[in-house]
């Protein structure tokens, strides 16, 4: 009897059990699991963010809570990081995200122009790292946010004033570019240690993200069709028409003067005296030949667009990874272009 009972004792902890462990492996799980904090609003931004969604922060994986590894300093012994291998990834998160706010602060207040000009140039800084997980996924939202707004500004602009007005707003940022403390690398601004600090092929990355211009079309890819002069539409030259309108006898004898005229709308022109430049297909420009419509300037024939090229030292003695030249990459800027990968010939 008493048997009986301590058995069927045992069987009704066992679910008891069971739960308790569940919860314990549960909370030693979560325990393991670094908190990721806003650096700068202190809110938990979701799982794999890499900008916090509340104030648009880069998010780092330093800013964890205190009873983390990566704040208390403690590093796998076994891992070294050599000058050619150390990521770029939370400086140039940090960098990117204060550009995307002041993109987003410039967008929002109707300068387009500008927040186009901050979004190319943090997408630059994110290419000094492309090894770099959360800055790829970081990048591609970028590219999605700044492929909107360079669609409502080509809207609201005409083919021929878009450059004037991008270059305009680049002079613009600068000011706040320097402010921010950066250096032009290339066509891009960067943090001011970053020569020095970066690889070659990691300068060479970001000077190739924003590639020179084509000197014929700045960039645009077309020039202004000379057939109509930018215009889309020429004089129409069908027969009889003058200022879109046919002066002839009339087809029937009902008027009583022999000498009598009628006027009709011309059919080719439909009374506006012009009709669709063929050259153009009424868009008003052309593709610019010198570039084939990329808008980039032709390619480097020193690097072939690549912006690098051998290291030298290492050609002949092997690749060190103590080369002060290329870091131990193999790789040195390209002497020619200097890592732009164009020629601005």
């Amino acid at each position: 009897m008493i048997g009986g009972i301590l058995t069927a004792g045992r069987r009704a902890l066992w679910p008891l059990a069971a739960a308790c462990a569940f919860a314990f492996s549960a909370a030693m799980s979560f325990a393991d699991e670094a908190l990721v904090l806003c650096p700068e609003c202190g809110r938990e931004p979701p799982s794999g963010a890499a900008f916090c969604p509340s104030c648009g922060a880069a998010i780092s994986a330093a800013f964890t809570r205190p009873d983390d590894r990566s704040v208390s300093g403690q590093k796998d012994p076994g891992a070294e990081e050599s000058p050619a291998s150390a990521p770029q990834g939370p400086i140039a998160r940090s960098a990117a995200a204060r550009d995307v706010a002041e993109a987003r602060r410039r967008r929002d207040a109707g300068d387009l122009a500008a927040a186009i000009v901050l979004y190319r140039n943090a997408q630059a800084l994110m290419a000094a790292d492309a090894g770099d997980q959360q800055l790829e996924k970081a990048s591609r939202t970028i590219a999605t946010e700044a492929a909107a707004v360079e669609e409502s500004f080509n809207k609201s602009m005409r083919v021929s004033g878009r450059t004037e007005a991008l270059n305009a707003a680049a002079r613009a940022v600068e000011s706040y570019f320097r402010g921010e403390g950066r250096i032009p690398m290339g066509r891009a601004w960067v943090p001011a240690d970053w020569p020095t600090s970066l690889t070659p092929p990691a300068i060479a990355a970001v000077r190739l993200s924003l590639p020179i211009p084509c000197a014929d079309c700045a960039g645009i890819g077309t020039v202004h069709c000379r057939t109509c002069g930018g215009r889309g539409a020429v004089q129409c030259k069908a027969q009889g028409c003058k200022n879109g309108w046919i002066i002839g006898k009339p087809a029937h004898t009902l008027y009583k003067t022999p000498d009598a005229t009628v006027r009709e709308k011309c059919p080719a022109c439909n009374g506006t005296a012009h009709v669709t430049c063929r050259d153009c297909a009424g868009r008003g420009s052309i593709q610019c030949k010198k570039c084939a419509g990329s808008g980039y300037a032709p390619l480097c024939k020193g690097c072939h667009g690549s912006g690098l090229e051998t290291c030298r030292d290492c050609a002949r003695k092997g690749v060190r990874e103590d080369c002060p030249i290329c870091r131990g990459t193999g790789k040195t800027l390209c002497g020619k272009c200097g890592g732009d990968g164009r020629s601005q010939r």
